[in-house]
């Protein structure tokens, strides 16, 4: 039997990780200890949180999320099993709008603080 990758939100739709179009590109890399990180906090605490996506021309590309999208897709290739995951829809009207919302998304202008 398969471990199950848990959901723990809710999203405007559900779809499956395998038509999810990644968006950044190469923005941003996952090392290997991230990975390890990020597929531990996926294990213990559930999917936590949907993925921001952009419908255009029929694709559901990915705009926020990518590096957990790509340690569902490894774990998957390791043998989980993966129910559809939650997704928000961020509404853009063309690609260089899109392409500005990705780097809106991703940017993080707080600073954690010692509390």
């Amino acid at each position: 039997m398969k471990k199950e990758i848990m959901i723990k939100c809710r999203g405007a739709e559900l779809v499956s990780h395998e038509r999810l179009v990644p968006f950044q590109g190469n923005l941003k890399d996952l090392s290997e200890e991230n990975y390890n990180k990020l597929k531990g906090e996926i294990l213990s605490l559930g999917f936590s949180e949907p993925l921001s996506v952009w419908k255009n021309d029929g694709k559901l590309h990915l705009l926020n999320g990518h590096q957990r999208h790509r340690v569902i897709t490894k774990m998957v290739a390791e043998g989980f099993r993966c129910p559809e995951l939650p997704i928000s829809i961020v509404e853009a009207d063309s690609f260089e709008e899109a392409r500005k919302k990705v780097l809106a998304l991703t940017s993080q202008y707080g600073e954690i603080t010692g509390q």
